[in-house]
């Protein structure tokens, strides 16, 4: 069988003869259309001749670069791929190529066919290509000793504009941009400047916080008659809101006392510039109950010891006075502070569910003159203080009210809800038939606490007997601690035999003694005894002498809601 040259064309199946290889100068492949010309053996290359016309770039095919490949033996048969020829395939290009200055050498007639030489190494059988697209093939190159040059890069495609055409090269916005393109507009300053406002704002939130009390005290009415200061000030509420009390304008010549506001506890104070006198104002809120006397008492004596201390003395008992029209509870107080000794007032008002307590002090014992008084008068005869409120339609709800009923006795007692607790009489007294616990503050303080016992004694002659009787028995058990003990009036020239009262709803007889040691008060007593049957039943109200204004009002108070059941 006659041997076959495969055309040195890769993506072509054509093989040549070897006869018509030997005998001819010239190829062309009647398949790919590649012409291919051999250099003639034995003669050397004449000089450069102009190179050929350069045919269309329609009919450009791949161009062969380097020495045709020597073919060994019989070439496999063609399977349906191309095979892949021995020696270095034409590199094929996407475009055509230019044209290579370099001449082909000059056609030298052949006298006779050059037989082809074996090659020495065996060749490895050829690989199946990996399909892979077909490029335009380029023109043929007049000789295989001329190198084709490089590829030329393929253009990038035109960009589509908005309108569905090509937009400009200059007018190209890329879809991604580099990290380096997006700048950050913050700054180092901005940070800054967003740190100084930042610390401003917490700086004023916490000083509105911390001094809410003195930005209250600085909202200014318009002035009173009196040509003054007036000023509106407010109260928080049980709801935790903000509401009128009163308003107030300060006399002439006085300034406010921030310290002195702290000690009593007040929403205002006031000292005139010769230090010779001060007022304050308190004010809480009791929602639609009307305070107590005894509650109102309690809060004046906690903030008038909040002030003086122990150097605080309270008058035996409150009086009744007036405030801004309304009628109330004067006591009187002195105290000694930073050596000076002062001599004032406090009025007790409650009002629509508010707790007023307005204090003025002056230097002149009051013996010398009321000036504390005058002072409260001048501020009511200009209209200089007045309540204001928002409660225009406030009614009192009843308080809530607990009753407690004697053990073996036919009695019941009823007092405040919270106000007293009750515990086994027995353990106090061995006829006890009913015991109550007061306390003053929420948290155990023995010397301000107060009680209330009943127990049952014989019956005497009359009531007036059967008091000194229990008197005498409460006597001699005090003693028992201390000898020195003995009861006397609560006040100076009163009868120690007391006077008869009703006793809830029963007839009684009442008095009022103080416990005295070396002639010193130690415990205030309030006495009260009522028939019932063939018993006397006697009700023993004991509390420390210095706070006998807190409990007086609530031993009577209680007293008077003693129910007896029928004989």
């Amino acid at each position: 069988m006659a041997k076959q040259l495969p055309c040195p064309n890769p993506t072509c199946t054509h093989e040549f003869a070897a006869e018509e290889v030997q005998a001819a100068e010239q190829l062309k492949c009647p398949r790919c259309g590649n012409a291919f010309r051999f250099r003639p053996s034995g003669v050397d290359p004449s000089p450069p001749a102009p190179p050929p016309a350069q045919p269309s770039v329609e009919n450009q095919k791949p161009t062969p670069v380097g020495k045709p490949p020597v073919p060994v033996g019989k070439p496999a048969a063609p399977t349906g791929k191309p095979a892949i020829p021995v020696g270095k395939p034409a590199v094929p290009v996407a475009k055509p190529a230019a044209p290579v200055a370099k001449p082909a050498p000059p056609a030298v007639p052949v006298a006779a066919p050059v037989a082809m030489p074996q090659p020495a190494v065996p060749v490895a059988a050829p690989v199946a290509p990996v399909a892979q697209p077909i490029a335009q093939p380029v023109a043929p190159v007049e000789s295989f000793d001329v190198n084709a040059p490089a590829p030329l890069p393929e253009p990038a495609p035109e960009p589509f504009a908005d309108d569905g055409g090509f937009a400009p090269a200059e007018e190209y916005v890329p879809l991604v941009r580099k990290r380096s393109v997006v700048k950050n507009r913050w700054t180092a300053k901005h940070y800054v400047v967003l740190s100084f406002g930042l610390l401003i704002l917490a700086a004023l939130i916490t000083g509105v916080i911390v001094f809410r009390g003195n930005i209250r005290d600085l909202f200014v009415q318009s002035g009173g008659e009196s040509g003054g200061r007036g000023r509106l000030f407010k109260v928080r509420n049980l709801n935790s809101k903000d509401e009128l009390a009163f308003k107030l304008t300060a006399p002439e010549r006085w300034k406010p006392d921030g310290d002195l506001q702290r000690r009593l506890a007040a929403l205002t104070a006031w000292v005139n510039e010769e230090g010779e006198g001060w007022l304050a104002v308190a004010v809480q809120d009791y929602g639609q109950q009307r305070p107590r006397q005894g509650e109102l008492m309690k809060a004046a004596i906690e903030r008038l010891e909040g002030h003086f201390g122990d150097a605080l003395e309270l008058a035996p008992r409150a009086f009744k006075s007036d405030l801004a029209g309304f009628e109330c509870q004067c006591l009187r107080f002195k105290g000694t502070i930073n050596a000076v000794t002062w001599f004032g007032e406090c009025y007790l008002l409650p009002h629509h569910g508010f707790g007023y307590w307005f204090f003025v002090a002056t230097a002149t014992p009051w013996e010398r003159g009321d000036d504390a008084g005058r002072v409260k008068r001048q501020l009511e005869d200009s209209k200089s203080f007045a309540l204001v409120t928002e409660r225009r339609g406030w009614t009192e709800q009843p308080p809530k009210m607990d009753t407690f009923h004697a053990e073996r006795a036919p009695f019941s007692i009823t007092v405040p809800s919270g106000a007293w607790e009750k515990s086994r009489a027995r353990d106090v007294e061995e006829t006890g038939e009913l015991f109550l616990f007061g306390r003053f503050l929420r948290e155990r303080d023995n010397r301000k606490n107060a009680s209330i016992l009943a127990f049952s004694s014989d019956k005497q002659s009359d009531l007036k007997e059967s008091l000194r009787a229990a008197r005498s028995y409460l006597e001699k058990r005090k003693q028992e601690e201390n000898d020195k003990y003995r009861f006397l009036a609560a006040q100076e020239g009163a009868s120690e035999s007391g006077a008869q009262e009703a006793v809830g709803d029963r007839a009684g007889w009442v008095t009022e003694l103080k416990l005295m040691s070396n002639e010193e008060p130690k415990r205030y007593s309030l006495l009260a005894v009522v028939h019932h049957g063939d018993r006397a039943y006697v009700f023993h109200c004991d509390c420390a002498w210095e706070h006998r204004q807190i409990w007086q009002q609530d031993f009577r108070n209680a007293l008077s809601t003693v129910k007896f059941l029928k004989d």
